[in-house]
């Protein structure tokens, strides 16, 4: 009895550690999700801000 206990045990610690290694690479994972999501808005922003430059150099051009 007290060895199968001891297994249950071992068993419980092992399931704890990787439940906590899951969780880490969760939170990492998470932080590179934000970083990738900030790096497509700053893009978006910028392509948008050369798409109105564009615009406005093709207006000027059509005027002259």
């Amino acid at each position: 009895m007290p060895s199968a206990l001891a297994e249950l045990q071992k068993r419980v610690y092992s399931a704890e550690a990787i439940v906590k290694q899951k969780e880490e690479e969760h939170t990492e994972l998470r932080e590179k999700l934000k970083q990738s999501e900030r790096k497509r808005f700053e893009y978006e922003a910028k392509m948008k801000s050369m798409e109105e430059a564009w615009q406005k150099q093709m207006a000027s051009l059509q005027l002259a």
